[in-house]
């Protein structure tokens, strides 16, 4: 995965990383001992599913078989999906917004439209700018791209980066929102659209109640 400026324009463009296979290679399957393969009990003469497999076969440390996902090469294509370099994330701009607010409900519980958010009872909110930002640049392990870019004409493997990741600070917690554009006041209306924990959760028992998602009414209008 790489960062790459084009017409003055941050852009992820995804390579190719390493599979989670064994250099190429996974275990195999074989017919289950048990059932001898039928899936059933009593040694594949009974009615029940055989509780030692699955579907008649088990997985064998003693058998190899080629990656079916990158056919032995041990390398696949990256997709936006795939976690951010460290040196990649830390090199992003980071911005601070605070308010005096509560937390709201998809901040607290899915996190939706953030990179990721936090209740964190207030720690943030008792930090300086300049240590929330190291803070949150020390969090690199585990940052999917898709979350701070925009894909380029559908594209899973080119994003055009934000322009700066917002860490918006309340109360009792904080949320990271990729910011585009420039256009803060869009994210700040998003964050006043959620409704707070309190009524989030009075809004998702009603929704839920009626048969409904109750989890998305929730979190309120999402973008």
């Amino acid at each position: 995965m790489d960062l790459q400026i084009i017409d003055g324009k941050r852009f992820i463009v995804c390579t190719v990383t390493s599979c989670t296979c064994m250099n190429g290679k996974l275990y195999g399957r074989v017919p289950c001992p048990t059932c001898g393969g039928t899936a059933r009990t009593k040694g594949g003469k009974g009615k029940g599913r055989c509780r030692k497999c699955f579907d008649g076969k088990i997985v064998s440390t003693d058998v190899l078989v080629v990656c079916s996902r990158c056919n032995g090469s041990y390398e696949v294509k990256e997709t936006l999906y795939n976690s951010t370099p460290a040196e990649i994330w830390r090199s992003l701009d980071f911005k601070v917004n605070r308010a005096d607010r509560g937390i709201t409900w998809n901040e607290s519980f899915l996190g939706v439209g953030c990179v990721w958010s936090s209740c964190d009872y207030g720690r943030a909110a008792a930090m300086s700018d300049e240590g929330v930002i190291a803070k949150i640049k020390e969090y690199d392990s585990a940052v999917q791209a898709i979350s701070f870019c925009c894909p380029v004409e559908g594209s899973s493997r080119v994003g055009l980066v934000a322009d700066y990741i917002g860490i918006f600070i309340s109360r009792e917690g904080y949320s990271v929102r990729p910011v585009f554009n420039g256009d803060v006041d869009s994210v700040i209306r998003q964050i006043k659209s959620e409704p707070s924990e309190e009524m989030g959760r009075v809004i998702g028992a009603v929704v839920h109640s009626l048969g409904g998602n109750g989890v998305l009414a929730a979190a309120g209008k999402l973008v």
